[in-house]
């Protein structure tokens, strides 16, 4: 069944739980690929004079390998999470 046709059927009130879990990893997923997009962007613009960033109130620095890796960590675990439950859904869902 299509995630359409559960939609209009009504199934989908069982599982608005994994719902909102899927919109929050979405979430996670895009904000960190947002920020790694900055982060590269600011590298390229102003990264030799300075390197402090300010996404999200967060003070990111283009020259520090640990910011990076967070980010890259942020998004991966939001992409995989939403795989996750995305294959959870679907199980559940004949």
């Amino acid at each position: 069944m299509s995630f359409f046709q559960a939609l209009r059927s009504g199934r989908l009130r069982r599982h608005w739980g994994l719902l909102i879990g899927l919109c929050l990893c979405g979430l996670l997923a895009l904000s960190g690929c947002a920020a790694l997009v900055e982060m590269i962007y600011h590298l390229q613009l102003e990264g030799h004079i300075d390197s402090g960033l300010t996404f999200m109130n967060m003070t990111l620095d283009v020259h520090r390998l640990a910011d990076w890796i967070t980010m890259g960590a942020a998004a991966l675990c939001g992409a995989v999470a939403a795989k996750f439950l995305i294959h959870r859904m679907r199980k559940e869902l004949p």
